[in-house]
């Protein structure tokens, strides 16, 4: 059955009960069948109905919390409503309202962001040691098994926000018998040659509001929505290069690598700090300094992350294939713009 708009089915919901209340004292041998589909129409309706409202809250509430109420309703409604834009500064500090200008807003703020930068990193280069084995990169690039595409595929909550291509992880996995063989083949070929269809790797960008005051684009956190299709070849991949992880990232480095916590790093630095106030003999001074990087994903060099790779000892088959083969559009309150060519930087949000 083809689903209803959602105003079909709250018309439906209104005037199904009211009937099906006033038929039990009229059913009779030749009414039965009529009062059994109102039923049944009534059992889809509501099942339909749960379904909107499950996927317009993305919190997972109505799963793991409050049931399908007027305030949760509210509750879903209300979220809806902060992430609307309805102003931004532009480059020139003019606040803009009208829709066509706020696109042109985020995009020219994207487009900025994203151009490469002209650095000299060879110190750093310099300093990397080869971390990264030929039997690690045989295990790396072994050809892939179909077991690999369905843990991935599996891993994904099923309804997730959609990417450009409109579709959530819960239609695979719904169809995974029929898909599967095509998928795995597509996806190997792809792999194999070391390109992606232009449309694969495209990505909407969903903004999301940081604190009180939303008049700025350095106010609204960049959530990368990406195809399924993408997901799943970047999870195989990321699947794999957790075994080799903890090879590549220095152990004072807590996060994330299997078995490690980040709490431990939070726990030596209350250590020290508590050593640092404590301290009441010396000559020799203390400092404890805090780095916050701005826009750290987003300004990652391309090159630069390409030669700490080579330097490490990565295979060259698909080393920055999933990274610059992006391209993104923004979404502003429902409206998509045009693509952006990047030049630099890593989504958040994708799997890798």
């Amino acid at each position: 059955m083809e689903p209803e708009s959602f105003s079909a089915v709250e018309k439906g919901n209104s005037l199904l009960p009211k009937k099906i209340e006033i038929m039990p004292s009229q059913v009779d041998s030749s009414n039965i069948t009529c009062f059994n589909n109102l039923r049944n129409r009534m059992n889809i309706l509501l099942i339909q109905e749960d379904a909107f409202w499950k996927q317009r809250e993305k919190t997972y509430w109505l799963c793991d919390g409050d049931l399908n109420t007027k305030f949760f309703h509210a509750a879903a409604s209300s979220r809806r409503k902060v992430n609307i834009i309805t102003s931004l500064m532009d480059i020139n500090d003019e606040c803009v309202t009208d829709e066509e200008q706020l696109c042109t807003v985020a995009k020219n703020y994207f487009t900025t962001l994203f151009i490469p930068q002209v650095s000299d990193t060879t110190p750093v280069i310099a300093a990397i040691h080869e971390s990264i084995s030929a039997e690690d990169n045989n295990s790396l690039t072994t050809p892939f098994a179909i077991e690999e595409f369905k843990t991935s595929i599996f891993s994904m909550k099923p309804d997730k926000c959609a990417g450009p291509d409109g579709f959530n992880p819960g239609l695979f996995q719904k169809f995974w018998p029929t898909c599967v063989e095509e998928l795995f083949n597509q996806c190997c070929d792809w792999l194999a040659t070391g390109s992606f269809p232009s449309s694969l790797n495209s990505t909407n960008i969903a903004l999301i509001p940081k604190g009180d005051s939303h008049t700025s684009m350095k106010h609204w956190r960049p959530i990368a929505l990406c195809n399924v299709m993408y997901k799943v070849v970047a999870k195989v991949l990321a699947n794999r290069l957790k075994v080799v992880l903890d090879k590549c990232i220095s152990e004072c480095q807590s996060a994330f690598v299997l078995g490690r916590s980040i709490l431990d790093n939070v726990m030596a630095a209350i250590q020290i700090i508590h050593h640092m106030k404590t301290k009441v003999k010396g000559n020799m001074g203390e400092v404890a300094l805090k780095l916050n990087i701005s826009k750290t994903y987003d300004r990652i060099e391309w090159n630069y992350l390409r030669e700490v790779m080579e330097k490490m000892g990565f295979s060259q088959q698909w080393i920055m294939l999933c990274v610059e083969t992006v391209d993104y559009s923004v979404l502003v309150n429902g409206s998509v713009t045009r693509s952006i060519i990047l030049g630099r930087g890593l989504r958040q949000g994708d799997p890798l």
